[in-house]
């Protein structure tokens, strides 16, 4: 038998929103008892905190309870409810050596528990993850990945894994518990952040996601609730189960299923939505960003609508930029504001580089923060309503009769659920707790809720998140109260013991008695006597002693600025919502006849009519301002329509959804009838609330339009699109070459510059106006256009558009047009200054020109990025400078400066910086040989030398790992030193001198570079340099396999062996002895060789221990050499006396070496010492008979 096909993630997302039939929604609901899979997806899609799911939440009161299938839906959650308490329980359970206390964390993935280690006496948090899930070998493939990756990790921003493992199939993580808050609930307590907080938080969470991206790894689910902030302020990275290695290849099927939406949507990437595999460590940085805009301003930057739908979000989320954080909150900080909106750029490679790079541009921003008291401060609230809570109840539930309170449907209650039930209210405003005996009326965007109570001892009490808020006096009659925008939750305490669900009504009984009910009005008549007749004042409410329909007919009447605004105020009061569209219709055709700058004056205060009508537009439910609006759009007068498409316009963000959508056909009508007068707040409107579809044909069309204002608005909008770029660069070069209004000139410069290379037509144009001598075009023009850019000129303007287009050919022409306004009176004076050109010269090139006076001397000079060539060669060759540096930087600067500063720069050439690792030699070369034009090829090599020795030398004082690092540095300057004498064809053998008579100076590296270069040389050059090589430091020379290498390999030629025996037979140095010794060492000595250091024996007593010593300490390796070691020891030379004590030389330094004498070869020696018995020397018949008593046993003597 086939097993039945899943349904589509679409279907589950309509069986969320109760949007299927009756015979479907028993299809699925069999489907989801029986499969793991799809029964997980629900839970994901209904379990994230995002501002979608919460769309899935908040149901319209009124159009939504009708569904057959919510209705079952509610009637699930109520049998839930039943046994919620039961589920929620937790019994006593040990893991191995952890006893689990309570849990302290739960969610669609696993439960958090706070646990005891028994052995230790140490709390800590195990995350176990649930039976249900034991069988989805993806929930558990990912649940291993987060053991991996968290206990891979040691970071004191990251939780920190302990033990971890699976026990009777039970799969656990061991971690540190956290005493803190996570940043969801920290926001939801505390409101906004402040900006230091805010970014400390940020700072640390780089920090930390900067280690886990060093190892590779990427977190994929960054958002606030995965971020804790302990007591002591500091910042923990949870929940790494999404994390995965960037570089691992991933099966697509093995953890995400197709259309399966990982992390949460708020503040996922882009590019995760198509593929959540391909997200890297800038997917992260655009989480990160996300939430540190939703700490600063209080809501998630990609928030929609409360009703739109998942693919609605995705597919909004990946066409549509992130609105700026400068647009949410106003006391920002310019840098912030540039780093947050380059973080949630919606291309990763507009984003900040690294998280290293995101420290860098905040740490200055979180100096003055105080995490710890945040959390203190959260706390305090936390524990004040808990406390305010509690007084409301009164006594314990063992106390009083059992308190029932109409569930919040979640995932405590047992499944995921598939309706929120319908008393979770979507408004705005203040907050009520209260008890009564009587009926209330809860006026929200959505329609009206009544709650009726039959009792006085039963309790009602309205919470927003939580939180009960300032007590309502009530009478006896009904009253209604409005709330805002938020979500609230009902709840009733009494001592009922049951709970009826029948067509969207709630009803709390004692037995055959009802305590309360709770519905939507228009079902009032299920809900008693009160259900057709609310109370009211017998007297009708007045505003200034006129009622509603009063004022209506005043404003008929009299359109004075002073009625309209009193009229504001009074329909604010006494408008019911079935009589707002009658006031509406009323301002709106008042309104029409003002002016925009018309006031009213009173007190002293200035009210501006037109933003008071708007005001009271704003504050009223949309839907119904829609439709008296729309009526008025359709055959109002054309000043009506003005206002409306003013007020469009200007409340954008409160007109939402399905409203929104109810003014586009009259909007799109309205454009296409020429007649209208008010075509520029018409074609905003449209940019405003038309789709790509309605709109672009529309921008096209408006290219061509008479107004030049319309052609600019188009223009503008479709650089934004980025479409139909020729059309545009067409129309822009028309207005700026002949539109006789200087500020349309000045805006079509601009534009140009904002399409950069795609306005490459208009070059020509751009660089015959820089080059004008037209006075016009330097005349500063204000622009109605607003922004920084709005006073300057059209000669400005098209330097800036130059600039941004990026041909180089515009280089000279900019540098000049520099140079001539460095010379003229007016430089610093307006802003046609040289400043505004040496800007422009940065953006086409990178580098800017600037300018230094020393004694009257004017010089220019050029930076990057604000660092000057002096700067590069200072920071680079200086650790105490701190400066970006680069090669590439010095030289671009080096071709563009007029007057190189060449002595400074070799000066700082040639400090030496006895610090540097490898990489940073490598930029040190780059540097020296840049400079190599300036000075001659000797220069360069000594510079590349005194590097090489300088590091090398400290090098040798310092511990393992830093010499290692010393040593590569100062192979990178030898390599160089060696390519650049091959690479000099003109001069070797002079390069070459100089490098040898560095070698024999007592240059290590020298010598090195010399050896390898050996075959440049003539024979005499390379006994020398080998020479030179052995001198300073045979130890050095033998640990050293490249000098011992070439040496023998190289010694092997037989003209080369008469030219080192005749250099050691002749030199007056003592390097004779060093190319002995190493001779000896290495098995290469001859009898020549012997007969040379027989003869020179006499000649120092130090070299002539040293030389005995190598070659004793040699016998085990070449026993060839036991006779001349014999040999040596009678030379005449030892038998001078210089002790008091008369012992000779032999006596006194050289005897004692015998102790190097291997014991297989001491044989050879005892005739000699036999003899030596018998010296008439005392201290040398002592000596040579104390060996032979110690050699006597091993030699069979007694």
């Amino acid at each position: 038998m086939t097993a039945p096909k899943c349904p589509t993630q679409s279907k589950l997302i309509d069986y969320l929103l109760g949007n299927v039939s009756g015979d479907d929604w028993h299809r699925i609901a069999e489907h989801l008892d029986s499969c793991e899979h799809c029964e997980a997806t629900i839970s994901a899609l209904d379990g994230e905190s995002d501002t979608l799911i919460e769309s899935l939440r908040r149901p319209d009161i009124n159009d939504e309870i009708e569904s057959e299938a919510y209705q079952r839906a509610v009637q699930g959650a109520v049998a839930a409810w039943s046994e919620s308490a039961a589920k929620s329980m937790v019994p006593s359970v040990k893991l191995r050596d952890y006893e689990l206390i309570e849990p302290i964390g739960c969610g669609g993935m696993a439960t958090v528990y706070r646990a005891i280690h028994t052995r230790l006496n140490r709390e800590v948090a195990i995350k176990v993850l649930p039976a249900r899930l034991l069988h989805d070998g993806g929930r558990v493939a990912r649940f291993q990945r987060e053991m991996q990756a968290v206990g891979s990790l040691r970071h004191h921003a990251i939780v920190q894994a302990t033990d971890g493992g699976e026990v009777d199939g039970v799969h656990f993580l061991v971690m540190e518990i956290v005493d803190g808050l996570d940043c969801n609930k920290l926001s939801r307590l505390t409101g906004q952040w402040s900006i230091e907080n805010a970014c400390r938080l940020a700072h640390q969470t780089a920090l930390g996601m900067a280690h886990v991206h060093e190892f590779g790894m990427v977190h994929r689910d960054l958002k606030p609730s995965n971020l804790m902030v302990t007591r002591d302020g500091e910042v923990k990275i949870l929940d790494l189960g999404l994390a995965r290695i960037a570089s691992e290849p991933t099966v697509e099927d093995e953890l995400t299923t197709v259309g399966q939406l990982m992390g949460t949507l708020d503040y996922m990437a882009p590019e995760q939505l198509e593929d959540s595999h391909v997200a890297d460590q800038r997917s992260d940085i655009y989480s990160l960003g996300a939430t540190l805009f939703k700490l600063l301003t209080g809501v998630a930057p990609r928030a929609g609508a409360p009703r739109e739908s998942v693919l609605t979000k995705i597919r909004r989320i990946s066409s549509e930029p992130a609105v700026s954080i400068a647009l949410r909150r106003g006391d920002l900080p310019g840098e912030l504001v540039l780093l947050v909106d380059s973080m949630l750029s919606a291309s990763p490679v507009d984003r900040p580089k690294s998280m290293n790079e995101v420290v860098e541009r905040i740490e200055g921003l979180a100096q003055d923060s105080d995490l710890g008291s945040l959390v203190s401060e959260a706390e305090k609230i936390e524990q004040s309503v808990g406390q305010e809570r509690e007084a409301s109840v009164g006594p314990l539930p063992s106390e009083r009769s059992t308190p029932k309170v109409l569930p919040v449907v979640s995932e405590a209650n047992g499944k995921p659920p598939r309706r929120t039930l319908p008393w979770i209210i979507a408004a705005a405003g203040s907050m009520a707790a209260f008890v009564l005996g009587a009926v209330i009326i809860l006026q929200t965007s959505s329609g009206q809720l009544v709650i009726e109570t039959a009792s006085p001892d039963v309790e009602v009490r309205l919470l927003k998140s939580g939180h009960p808020h300032q007590n309502m006096t009530l009478t006896d009659h009904a009253q209604t109260f409005r709330l805002g925008a938020g979500e609230y939750e009902i709840e009733i305490v009494s001592d009922a013991d049951g709970l009826v669900v029948e067509n969207g009504h709630y009803t709390l009984r004692r037995g055959e008695t009802w305590l309360a009910k709770v519905g939507p009005k228009d079902k009032r008549s299920e809900l008693g006597e009160h259900a057709d007749t609310t109370k009211v004042d017998p007297n009708q409410p007045t505003y200034q002693d006129k009622t509603i329909d009063e004022w209506i007919d005043l404003l008929g009447r009299e359109r004075s600025p002073e009625q309209l605004v009193h009229a504001t105020k009074a329909f604010e009061r006494l408008a019911e919502p079935a009589r707002v569209g009658d006031a509406v219709a009323a301002l709106v055709q008042v309104v029409s006849y003002q002016d925009d700058d018309d006031t009213y004056t009173s007190g002293g205060t200035d009210t501006n009519v037109v933003y008071a009508v708007q005001e009271y537009l704003a504050k009223q439910d949309q839907q119904t301002v829609a439709d008296m609006l729309t009526r008025k759009l359709g055959d109002g007068s054309d000043r009506e329509k003005q206002f409306i498409l003013k007020y469009l316009n200007g409340y954008t963000a409160r007109i939402k959804g399905k409203v929104r959508d109810s003014y586009l056909p009259l909007l799109a009508s309205l454009w296409d009838d020429d007649s209208f007068t008010g075509r520029e707040e018409l074609l905003f409107a449209l940019i405003n609330y038309a789709p790509a579809d309605t709109l672009l044909p529309r921008l096209v069309n408006a290219l061509d339009n008479k107004e030049a204002f319309i052609r600019l608005m188009a223009a503008d909008e479709l650089i934004k699109r980025d479409v139909h770029a020729d059309a545009v660069v067409a129309t822009l070069s028309e207005i700026l070459a002949r539109d006789k209004q200087s500020a349309y000139r000045l805006k079509a410069a601009w534009s140009l510059g904002d399409l950069g290379p795609k306005a490459a037509s208009a070059y020509p144009l751009l660089v015959s106006i820089v080059q004008s001598d037209d006075a016009d075009l330097d005349v500063d023009v204000h622009s109605f256009f607003a922004g920084p850019k709005s006073m300057t000129t059209i000669k400005d303007a098209s330097i800036g558009a130059l600039a941004k287009i990026g041909n180089m050919d515009a280089f000279p022409i900019l540098f000049d047009q520099w140079k001539t306004r460095l010379d003229s009176a007016n430089d610093g004076r307006g802003t046609h200054s040289a400043e505004s050109v040496a800007k422009a010269i940065e953006a086409l090139s990178g580098m800017k020109p600037r300018v230094k006076v020393v004694s009257r001397v004017r010089t220019i000079y050029w930076t990057i990025e604000g660092v000057s060539l002096t700067l590069i060669y200072r920071a680079t060759f200086n650790h105490t400078v701190s400066s970006p540096v680069s090669p590439t930087w010095a030289e671009k600067l080096l071709a563009v400066e007029e007057d190189v500063p060449v002595e400074d720069l070799i000066g700082y050439a040639n400090h030496v910086d006895p610090r540097p690792d490898a990489a940073q030699a490598k930029l040190q070369v780059e540097l020296i040989l840049l400079l190599a034009k300036y000075q001659q090829a000797s220069e360069t090599l000594a510079t590349l030398l005194r590097h090489a020795e300088g590091i090398s030398r400290r090098s040798q004082t310092e511990n393992t790992a830093a010499k290692s690092n010393r040593s590569d540095a100062a192979k990178v300057f030898e390599e160089a030193a060696e390519t650049w004498i091959r690479e000099q064809e003109d001069q070797p053998e002079s390069l070459l001198e100089q490098l040898v008579q560095s070698c024999e100076a007592g240059s290590t590296t020298s010598c090195d570079v010399a050896l390898k270069l050996l075959d440049r040389m003539d024979r005499k050059m390379q006994t020398r340099a080998i020479a030179s090589a052995l001198l300073f430091g045979v130890q050095y020379a033998n640990d050293d396999q490249f000098v011992v290498e070439t040496v023998v390999s190289w010694h092997k030629n037989k003209e080369n062996r008469q030219q080192v025996n005749e250099f050691m037979r002749t030199t007056k140095s003592i390097s004779w002895s060093h190319i002995a010794r190493f001779l000896f060492q290495n098995g290469l000595a001859d009898d020549d060789t012997r007969a040379i250091v027989l003869d020179r024996f006499k000649e120092y007593s130090n070299i002539r221990n040293l030389v005995l010593t190598d070659i004793l300490q040699s016998l085990e390796v070449h026993p060839e050499n036991v006779d001349f070691v014999i040999e040596l020891l009678r030379h005449p030379a030892l038998d001078v006396v210089k002790s008091d004590d008369g012992a000779s030389v032999r006596a006194s330094h050289y005897l004692p070496q015998l102790e190097f004498v291997p014991e297989d070869h001491r044989q050879a020696f005892v005739p000699w010492l036999e003899e030596l018995r018998k010296s008439a020397n005392k201290a040398e018949s002592e000596a040579a008979n104390a060996w032979l008593k110690l050699w006597r046993p091993e030699l069979g003597f007694e």
